[in-house]
C-alpha cells in the first residue's frame, strides 16, 4: 500500500491508525516481519514502538524526514480469525510527502520522478498494489488535483502494465474541515445543504475539488471492484490536538476493502460478532 499526498495530508496518520486498529482494536494476530540480522527490521520495531507511545498519549506520529534514505517499508503478516489459514502478507511505505511532489513537472523540460523504491513496486509484476490518494482540504484546493493527476499520468506513461495491478482509493482526510469547504463552496451543480457525509457528499467533494483525478478514478481499470472513495475520521480531537475519543468505523470499512484487494476474498463477521450484533439489535428494539 502506498499512501500518496501532500505534506500534512494524513499519510502517516492513516498508516499509524490502521496499525493501531489491527494491533489493538480488531481480533487479529499481527506480526512484524523482522529480517534476521537486518537492521532495517529493528528500525521497523523502533518506529512501531514510537507509534505505540502516541496511541497511549492520544498524540499523533511525527512526519517522516524529507530524505530518500529515510524511506521505510513496514512489513507485517496478519492472521484473522475469519480466515486463520490464509495469512495476509502486507507492507506499506512510510515516506515524506515532499518526496512525492517531485512527480510534478515544475519547470519547462523537467521530467517527473519518484524514489527508486517506489518505482520498483511498479516494475515488479509479482506485487499487488493499492494506492491511496489522501485528499486534504488545503487552501490551495487545486494543488491536490495537480499532484494526483500528475502521479497517475506518470504511472500510465512509465508503468502502463502496473495499472492492472493497482487498486485505487481516494481518502478524504480531515473530514470535518473538508465538509465545511463543501458547504461553503457548494458542489458543481450548486448544492450546499449537506447534513453530513454520505455517498453523494463524498462524490460531490471529490468532483468539486479534485475533478481530473476523480474522472481518472471513475475510469480506473477494474471499475468499482478496484476503487474506493471514503472519508477518514479518527474521532474527537481537543484543542490541544489530542485524540480523546477514537472511532474505528471508517478504518474497519477501509481495511475490509484492502483485504479483498490483496486476497480476492471478502471478510465476513465472525459467528461471535454476528451473535453480539443480533443480541444488541434485540436489546435496542426492546
Amino acid at each position: 500500500m502506498l499512501c500518496f499526498g501532500l505534506p500534512g495530508s494524513g499519510k502517516t496518520t492513516f498508516q499509524w491508525f490502521l496499525l493501531n486498529y489491527l494491533m489493538h482494536e480488531r481480533e487479529s494476530d499481527v506480526q512484524l516481519v523482522l529480517g534476521e540480522g537486518d537492521s532495517s527490521g529493528w528500525d521497523m520495531r523502533r518506529l512501531v514502538n514510537e507509534w505505540k507511545d502516541s496511541w497511549v498519549r492520544g498524540g499523533f506520529p511525527e512526519a517522516n524526514p524529507v530524505d530518500e534514505a529515510k524511506i521505510m517499508e513496514i512489513n507485517w503478516q496478519i492472521r484473522l480469525p475469519e480466515r486463520p489459514l490464509e495469512p495476509l502478507n502486507f507492507r506499506f511505505v512510510e515516506m515524506s510527502g515532499e518526496l512525492f511532489e517531485a512527480v510534478m513537472p515544475n519547470a519547462e523540460g523537467s521530467k517527473p520522478k519518484l524514489p527508486k523504491l517506489v518505482t520498483e513496486y511498479f516494475r515488479n509484476p509479482k506485487f499487488k498494489l493499492v494506492v491511496m490518494l489522501m485528499l486534504h482540504p488545503d487552501s490551495e484546493l487545486q494543488k491536490n488535483d495537480k499532484l494526483f493527476a500528475s502521479f497517475l499520468d506518470y504511472i500510465r506513461l512509465n508503468h502502463p502494465d502496473a495499472q492492472e495491478r493497482i487498486s485505487l482509493g481516494i481518502i478524504v482526510s480531515h473530514p470535518d474541515e473538508a465538509l465545511e469547504f463543501l458547504r461553503k463552496d457548494g458542489s458543481l451543480d450548486g448544492r450546499h445543504n449537506y447534513d453530513g457525509w454520505d455517498a453523494d457528499a463524498l462524490h460531490d467533494y471529490a468532483a468539486r475539488y479534485c475533478g481530473e483525478t476523480y474522472q481518472k478514478w471513475e475510469r480506473w481499470p477494474g471499475g468499482q471492484k478496484k476503487t474506493i472513495l471514503a472519508k477518514f475520521y479518527l474521532g474527537e480531537i481537543n484543542d490541544q490536538k489530542v485524540l480523546i475519543d477514537r472511532s474505528f468505523d471508517n478504518m474497519e470499512s477501509i481495511f475490509s476493502w484492502l483485504y479483498e484487494q490483496f486476497t480476492g476474498k471478502r471478510l465476513r463477521p465472525t459467528l461471535w460478532k454476528r451473535v453480539k450484533a443480533w443480541f444488541r439489535g434485540i436489546r435496542e428494539w426492546e
